[in-house]
C-alpha cells in the first residue's frame, strides 16, 4: 500500500522533466503570451505568428511576382505587407473616406470565405483584391490579401478615377500617374499566385494551431502542478489537525496509517497500531458487520455507518464511520481510508432515552389493553409480551398468588410451552408450590437476576424435559405492601444486567394495577350480567327508585307497560306514571316505615292513554354501610282478561291504528333494548399512573406530569415543596401519610391508599407505592415511586356490593317463575309462583332436568306438537346468540293445557361456551286466545283493504292509459310535452293518494272529511307550481263537516286538481298577481233531484216541490263546488265537452261520473261550477 501511495509522486516528477525538455522547442513569444485562460479567439496575429519571418517571405515573393501581398487581421490591422501600391499608400490610405473603403475591403468584403478557398472582389476604390482566410484552432483570425491590380484584358476607367481625384481633393495628375503604376496581371498569373497563398495560409494555420495548443498544455500543466503541491500541503495539515480519527488500511485490513486523534480515541500509540490488523480493535458483535463492509469497499461502495470498537482499557468506543476505497492502476482493490467520529456519549444518551420510551410504551400498551382485553389471561399475555420485548428474553411467565398460598398461571409464553418435552407436561401445570428461583422472588419480595441459574443457592434444578434456563430475572408484583405474584423471564442473549432489572421493575406496578382492575371488572361484569339477566327475563315491570322518588333503573317490561324508553323514564318522578299519583306516593313512603309493601293496588297509564291495573310490591335496599339508598318495586298485571276484551274492542273498531301503534311499540322496545345493551357494555376508563422522586439528601422532590394531573393541577416547571404536597392530603389521612414517609426515610417500605383534595374541592383515592435506594453505608438516600388513581376501582368495588344487594331483592320480589339451569350439572333452581301457574310445588320440580331420564317428566307435561320446538330452542345455547324466546303448551297438575311464554338468556365463558341459562316463564293462555280471535278479524280487514286499493289502482291505470292514447295520436312528441303530461299525471295520482292518507288518519272511517282534504290538495298544488315573480292569492270558503265516501271523493278531487293546475299554468301568463277562489257548500235543488231520482218517484218529487218537508232531505244531499280565477280566461272557441286536451276531457268525464252539471263562465277570468247530488246513507 505504501508503494502505491508513493507512486503518484514519482510520476509527477517524470511529467515535470518531460515538460521542461519540450519547452526548449517552443518560441519565447508563445511561451510568454499563451496561458490556459486565453482562448484562440482572444489572440492577435502577432501573438501567434512570427511576423518578421512572414514579412521576409512576402518581400521575397514580391521581388519575384511584383504582386502586392499583405497579412490583415479581422480588425483591419496589417502586421505584414509587401509591394504596397503608391495609389494606396499615398492617396487612398490618407483620405478618411477612401481609407474607410480600404479597411472595409480588408475586414468586411473579405468575409464569408471558406477555409482553403479564395475570394476575388473589387474594392470600393475600384481596384481588384483577392483574399484567403487564416484559421487557427477552428477560429478565423485574419486573411492573406493580394490586391490593388487590374486585369490586363480590361480597359481602365480614367474618367471615374479623375472624378474620384476631384471628389477627394487628390492631385489629378499625380493620382493618374499612380494609377498607371498599378500592375496589370493576367488572370492565370493571379490564380497561380493565390493558389500559392492558399497553401501558405493553410501551413501557417496548422503550425500556429500546434504551437498554440502545445503552449497552452504546458501552461495548464504548471497550474495543475502548483495546485497539486498546495493540495498536498492542505491535506497534510487537515489530517494532522482533524477532530476525527483517520485510519488507512491496505487490502489485507492491516493498518498503514492512523492520525493522532484516532490513537487518542482508542488509547494506543501510532507505533502500536501501524502494521496491526483492524480485527484486533473490533467488537465481537460487529465482526460480521465489518466483513460485509469490507466486501462493499472492494466493490467501491462507500457508505456511512455506526460501528463499535474496543479501546485499550476494554471500554466500548461507538463511532460514525465514513470510508473511501483505493484502487491501483490495474483496477485492483488496494485498501481504504476511513474517518471515525466519536459518538459514544450520543449512543449512551440514545440508549437511555430508548429505555425510557420502551417503558412508557410498555405501560401505555398495558393500560390501553385493560378495556380491550376480554379476559385476565388475554391481558396477562399482553403484559408478558411487553416484559419479553423490553428485556430481550426468549420466554417467561406471569403468576398470581392464590388464597391457598399456591401460584397459578396468568400468562405463559408460547415458546416455553413448545420447548417443554416433559411427558404430558404434568410437572409444568399450575398451581405451583412457592419454591426455587421464582419462590425466592415471592418469599423475599425483591427482584433479582442470575446468569448462572444452576449454581444459584435457591435453584432446585429442572425436571427432565424442561426447556434449559441459561439466565433468569424475576420481579415481584406488589399490592398494598403484599406480594401477590411475579413476572419471570429467562434466556436473554448474553445474560441480564441491572438495566433489564430496572426496566422490568418500572412496569411491574402497571402490570399489578392492570391485572387487579381486570379482576374487578370481570367480577362486576359477571354480577351485572347475571342480575340484569334476571331483571330482563322478568315479564313484570321492575324499577328501582331513589330516596328522592326519582326512577334510577327499569327493565324492558316497564318500558312496554308505560310506553316510554328506559332513558326517558330514568330521572323522572315514579308517581307520574300511575293513575293515582298520591296513592302511589303513599305506598312509596310506607316502604320506609314498614320495610315493604305487598299487593298494593294501583293503575299504570301508558303514554298512549290506556291503563294497566297492577299489584304493587316494594321493599328498600341498602348500601354496604347499611344506609337505605332506594326502593325496589315490582308490578303484577291483574287484568289480563280485561285487557284482552278492551284490546278486542279496539281492534274491532280500528285495527289499522292498533297495528301501527303495536309496530311503533315494538320498534321502541327493540331500540331501548339495544341502547341498554350498549350502556351495559361500556368499560371503565384507564387508570392514571404518576411517578415521583424524593432526594432525601437535598430534600428535592420531583413529580411527573401525570402526577400533577391526578392532583387536578397543570404540569408546572417549579419543584413542589413538601408542605405543598401535604396540603393536598385529606386531613383525616394526613397523619397516616406523614408516618409512612417517616418510616420510609428510616428505610422501611410502605404501600398505602389515601384520599387527596382537588383544587375544586373534589376527592380522589390514590394508591402510593415507593422504592428506596440505599448508599454504601445502607442508609436511604432517595425514594422513588408511583401514584395510582384508584377512585374508579373503589367505586367498582362499591357498585359490586350494591349490585349483589339488588339481585337479592329481585329474587325476593318477582312474582314470575324464575329459573336457573346449570348446563353442566343438568339441574334447575326455581323461584316465584311455581305452584300458582303449574299446580306443582317447587319440591315436585326439584329433580327436573333436560338430559337423560330427568327430562321425561318435563317432556311428558308439554303438548306433543310442541315438544320438538321446545327441545330445539333449549339446545340453541350452542349457537352464538345470547337471548331466546319460546311459546308452548304445558299440561298443569289439573291436566289442563295452558300457554307458557318462556324467555331465557344464555351465559357463556371466555371461550364462548354456554354454562348457564337464566329464564322466566309466564302463563299467557288468555292472551293467546285473544290473539287467535284478532288474527281472524285482521284477515277480513286485509281483504277489504286489498279491494279498495285495487279499485284505486284501476283509476290510476286508466289515467295513464288516457295519456298513452293522447300521444299515440300524434306524429311527433316533444320531450317537454311528455314531461309536462306525466307531471300532470303525477298531480292526479297525488290527489288520490291524499284521499287514502286522510282516510287512514280518520280512525278507520270509510268517509272522508272533504274540506280539510281539499285544503291540503290545493296547498300541494301551489307548492308544485312555484312562482318567483308572481303573487297568486288563494281564497277558500269551504263548509265544515262535509263527508264523502271514496267513490265521490276521488273524482271530485281529480276535478279540483285539473281546474287548479290549469289556472296556475295558464290563467296568469304575463301578470304579476292574481287570485284563485274555491267555494264548497251544501243546498237542496229540485232540478238536481230530478237527475238523481227516477221520474216514477213522484212521491219524492212532490215533497221537493213543496216546502221540502218529509224525509227527502234525509235521503238526498245536494252540493255546489265553484272554482274560479281572475286570469286571462279560456278562449271562446274552446268547447269543454269537445276539447282534445286531457284535462278538459277528464273534467267532463268525471262530472258525468258524478251525474252532475258543469257550468263555465268566461266574463272576467274563468269560473267552473259543478252541481251534484248524492244519496244520504241511513
Amino acid at each position: 500500500m505504501g508503494e502505491k501511495l508513493r507512486k503518484p509522486c514519482t510520476e509527477k516528477k517524470q511529467v515535470e522533466e518531460a515538460l521542461s525538455q519540450n519547452e526548449q522547442y517552443v518560441g519565447l513569444k508563445l511561451d510568454n503570451n499563451l496561458s490556459p485562460s486565453r482562448m484562440a479567439e482572444n489572440l492577435e496575429l502577432a501573438d501567434i505568428l512570427d511576423i518578421p519571418a512572414i514579412q521576409s517571405l512576402m518581400d521575397d515573393l514580391y521581388e519575384l511576382t511584383h504582386i502586392t501581398t499583405a497579412l490583415v487581421d479581422l480588425k483591419g490591422n496589417v502586421p505584414a505587407i509587401a509591394g504596397r501600391q503608391e495609389i494606396c499608400s499615398k492617396f487612398h490610405r490618407f483620405h478618411p473616406e477612401t481609407c474607410k473603403y480600404c479597411v472595409e475591403s480588408d475586414t468586411k468584403l473579405s468575409l464569408g470565405v471558406a477555409p482553403g478557398e479564395l475570394k476575388l472582389y473589387r474594392c470600393k476604390n475600384n481596384m481588384w483584391d483577392v483574399a484567403t482566410p487564416l484559421i487557427v484552432g477552428g477560429q478565423h483570425i485574419g486573411n492573406i490579401f493580394s490586391g490593388h491590380f487590374f486585369f490586363e484584358d480590361e480597359p481602365l476607367e480614367y474618367e471615374f478615377f479623375r472624378f474620384q481625384a476631384r471628389k477627394y481633393g487628390f492631385n489629378e495628375e499625380e493620382y493618374i500617374a499612380a494609377l498607371e503604376k498599378v500592375p496589370r496581371l493576367s488572370r492565370q498569373a493571379v490564380n497561380k499566385n493565390m493558389s500559392f497563398f492558399m497553401k501558405l495560409a493553410n501551413m501557417i494555420s496548422q503550425l500556429s494551431h500546434s504551437n498554440f495548443k502545445l503552449s497552452q498544455s504546458l501552461a495548464e500543466c504548471d497550474t495543475l502542478l502548483d495546485a497539486l503541491r498546495e493540495s498536498e500541503d492542505k491535506y497534510r495539515n487537515i489530517v494532522e489537525t482533524a477532530n476525527e480519527g483517520i485510519w488507512v488500511v491496505d487490502a489485507e485490513n492491516k493498518t498503514i496509517y492512523v492520525n493522532k486523534k484516532m490513537t487518542d480515541m482508542l488509547g494506543f500509540s501510532q507505533e502500536e497500531m501501524i502494521g496491526r490488523s483492524g480485527w484486533n480493535f473490533i467488537d465481537e458483535e460487529n465482526k460480521v458487520v465489518s466483513i460485509l463492509n469490507i466486501e462493499k469497499r472492494q466493490q467501491d461502495i462507500g457508505e456511512s455507518h455506526e460501528f463499535k470498537l474496543i479501546c485499550r482499557d476494554g471500554s466500548p468506543l461507538w463511532t460514525l464511520v465514513n470510508t473511501r476505497s483505493c484502487f491501483g492502476k490495474d483496477g485492483k482493490f488496494a485498501g481504504s481510508i476511513g474517518m471515525f467520529t466519536d459518538i459514544t456519549r450520543r449512543k449512551q444518551e440514545e440508549n437511555r432515552i430508548c429505555r425510557y420510551n420502551r417503558i412508557l410504551e410498555g405501560i401505555n400498551k398495558i393500560f390501553s389493553n385493560v378495556v380491550q382485553a376480554k379476559t385476565e389471561e388475554e391481558l396477562g399475555n399482553t403484559c408478558l409480551s411487553v416484559a419479553l420485548k423490553m428485556t430481550g428474553s426468549q420466554f417467561g411467565f406471569i403468576n398470581g398468588m392464590d388464597a391457598d398460598g399456591l401460584l397459578h398461571d396468568v400468562a405463559k409464553s408460547e415458546l416455553a410451552w413448545e420447548q417443554c418435552l416433559m411427558y404430558d407436561k404434568t410437572e409444568h401445570r399450575s398451581p405451583f408450590a412457592v419454591h426455587g428461583l421464582y419462590g425466592s422472588v415471592i418469599n423475599k419480595g425483591n427482584a433479582f437476576f442470575t446468569n448462572d441459574p444452576q449454581s444459584h443457592p435457591d435453584s432446585r434444578g429442572l425436571p427432565e424435559g424442561h426447556p434449559p434456563i441459561r439466565s433468569f430475572l424475576g420481579v415481584p408484583l406488589v399490592q398494598d405492601g403484599k406480594t401477590i405474584g411475579l413476572i419471570a423471564v429467562a434466556n436473554r442473549k448474553n445474560g441480564y444486567s441491572y438495566e433489564q432489572q430496572e426496566d422490568l421493575e418500572a412496569i411491574a406496578p402497571a402490570v399489578t394495577q392492570a391485572l387487579q382492575r381486570k379482576k374487578s371488572e370481570e367480577a362486576l361484569k359477571f354480577s351485572n350480567l347475571y342480575n340484569r339477566s334476571l331483571i330482563e327475563a322478568s315479564l313484570d315491570p321492575l324499577i328501582t327508585i331513589g330516596p328522592d322518588g326519582k326512577i334510577t333503573d327499569v327493565n324492558g317490561a316497564t318500558e312496554q307497560v308505560t310506553g316510554y324508553s328506559r332513558n326517558e323514564l330514568i330521572g323522572t318522578d315514579f308517581s307520574y306514571y300511575f293513575t293515582e299519583p298520591e296513592k302511589a306516593l303513599t305506598g312509596y313512603q310506607q316502604v320506609f316505615l314498614d320495610g315493604e309493601v305487598r299487593d298494593y293496588s294501583l293503575g299504570i297509564h301508558h303514554r298512549d292513554g290506556h291503563i294497566t291495573p297492577v299489584l304493587y310490591n316494594a321493599s328498600f335496599y341498602k348500601d354496604e354501610n347499611g344506609k337505605v339508598i332506594g326502593v325496589f318495586a315490582a308490578a303484577r298485571d291483574i287484568t289480563e282478561l280485561k285487557k284482552a276484551e278492551e284490546a278486542l274492542k279496539r281492534a274491532h273498531d280500528n285495527l289499522e291504528k292498533l297495528v301501527e301503534e303495536r309496530t311503533s311499540e315494538l320498534e321502541k322496545s327493540y331500540n331501548s333494548l339495544k341502547e341498554s345493551e350498549k350502556n351495559l357494555a361500556e368499560a371503565q376508563k384507564i387508570a392514571h399512573l404518576g411517578s415521583w422522586y424524593w432526594n432525601l439528601i437535598t430534600n428535592e422532590i420531583w413529580w411527573s406530569d401525570e402526577y400533577y394531573r391526578i392532583f387536578g393541577l397543570k404540569p408546572q416547571g417549579s419543584t413542589p415543596t413538601y408542605n405543598e404536597f401535604l396540603s393536598y392530603i385529606h386531613p383525616e389521612d394526613r397523619d397516616v401519610v406523614i408516618n409512612a414517609i417517616k418510616e420510609a426515610s428510616n428505610g422501611k417500605l410502605f404501600s398505602i391508599d389515601h384520599r387527596i383534595i382537588l383544587p375544586g374541592g373534589g376527592e380522589k383515592i390514590v394508591h402510593v407505592q415507593p422504592e428506596i435506594t440505599f448508599n454504601e453505608e445502607n442508609n436511604p438516600v432517595r425514594i422513588r415511586g408511583i401514584l395510582q388513581d384508584i377512585t374508579e376501582r373503589k367505586k367498582t368495588e362499591k357498585a359490586l356490593r350494591l349490585s349483589e344487594e339488588r339481585y337479592r331483592i329481585v329474587a325476593e320480589q318477582t312474582g314470575q317463575i324464575i329459573y336457573e339451569y346449570n348446563i353442566k350439572e343438568d339441574t334447575f333452581a326455581w323461584a316465584g309462583d311455581v305452584e300458582k301457574i303449574t299446580g306443582f310445588t317447587p319440591d315436585e320440580f326439584k329433580n327436573i332436568g333436560l338430559r337423560n331420564k330427568s327430562r321425561d317428566f318435563c317432556l311428558s307435561r308439554i303438548h306433543p306438537e310442541d315438544r320438538n320446538l321446545f327441545l330445539e330452542n333449549h339446545e340453541k345455547f350452542q349457537m352464538p346468540e345470547d337471548t331466546y324466546r319460546i311459546e308452548y303448551r304445558f299440561r298443569n297438575k289439573n291436566e289442563e293445557y295452558i300457554f307458557i311464554e318462556d324467555n331465557f338468556i344464555c351465559q357463556r365463558d371466555e371461550n364462548g361456551n354456554a354454562y348457564r341459562i337464566i329464564g322466566a316463564s309466564k302463563n299467557i293462555t288468555e292472551r293467546k286466545k285473544t290473539e287467535i280471535f284478532l288474527a281472524n278479524i285482521e284477515n277480513a280487514r286485509k281483504r277489504e283493504i286489498h279491494h279498495r286499493i285495487k279499485n284505486n289502482l284501476q283509476v290510476i291505470s286508466s289515467l295513464l292509459d288516457l295519456e298513452v292514447e293522447k300521444f299515440k295520436s300524434r306524429g311527433r312528441v316533444e320531450y317537454l310535452e311528455v314531461l309536462e303530461a306525466f307531471r300532470e299525471s303525477q298531480d292526479r295520482i297525488i290527489s288520490i293518494a291524499l284521499i287514502h292518507e286522510e282516510l287512514h288518519e280518520g280512525n278507520g272511517n270509510n268517509e272522508l272529511n272533504f274540506s280539510p282534504y281539499l285544503e291540503k290538495l290545493v296547498k300541494n298544488l301551489f307548492q308544485a307550481y312555484s312562482f318567483k315573480d308572481m303573487n297568486i292569492g288563494l281564497d277558500m270558503d269551504l263548509e265544515d263537516n262535509i263527508f264523502f265516501d271514496i267513490d265521490i271523493a276521488v273524482p271530485l278531487g281529480l276535478i279540483v286538481n285539473e281546474i287548479i293546475s290549469n289556472s296556475l299554468k295558464y290563467a296568469f301568463s304575463g301578470r304579476t298577481n292574481g287570485i284563485i277562489q274555491i267555494r264548497l257548500c251544501k243546498e237542496l235543488c229540485k232540478e238536481l233531484c230530478k237527475e238523481l231520482c227516477k221520474e216514477e218517484d213522484t212521491g219524492i218529487l212532490n215533497d221537493v216541490s213543496g216546502s221540502i218537508k218529509g224525509d227527502y232531505e234525509n235521503k238526498v244531499a245536494n252540493f255546489i263546488l265553484t272554482v274560479s280565477d281572475n286570469g286571462v280566461g279560456i278562449p271562446e272557441n274552446i268547447n269543454i265537452e269537445g276539447s282534445d286536451t286531457l284535462g278538459f276531457q277528464l273534467i267532463a268525464i268525471l262530472v258525468d261520473q258524478l251525474e252532475g252539471k258543469l257550468e263555465l263562465k268566461r266574463d272576467s277570468g274563468t269560473e267552473f261550477t259543478i252541481k251534484f247530488a248524492i244519496p244520504v246513507k241511513e
